[in-house]
């Protein structure tokens, strides 16, 4: 995976070793929200290609159909910014709030 990958798609690390992109990413996500979100995740079942084209259908005309506000929330509320993983930690030097 590249820099590229990552920034055209999400990216979920869900262990030292365990990573996942695009719509495999986004389903493993929603297995760790509460119900009804978390029944998302058996769309996993749905071969890879065919949920990757789904997901790359949404992100390409999610801002026609949402918007887009030009701030990101992450970055208005200290306890949601807390929940991501800064480079530093990826890198192993330790916790910090700071973005790729």
């Amino acid at each position: 995976m590249d820099r590229e990958d990552v920034l055209r798609r999400v990216l979920f690390v869900e262990g030292p070793e365990a990573y996942y992109e695009g719509s495999t990413a986004a389903l493993k996500v929603a297995s760790y929200l509460p119900l009804p979100y978390s029944v998302l995740c058996s769309l996993l079942i749905v071969p890879t290609p065919l949920r990757d084209s789904v997901y790359d259908y949404i992100a390409k005309n999610r801002y026609d159909w949402f918007g887009k506000d030009d701030a990101c929330i992450a970055t208005k509320d200290k306890d949601i910014l807390d929940r991501f993983i800064g480079r530093e930690e990826i890198l192993g030097g330790g916790p910090s709030n700071s973005f790729f």
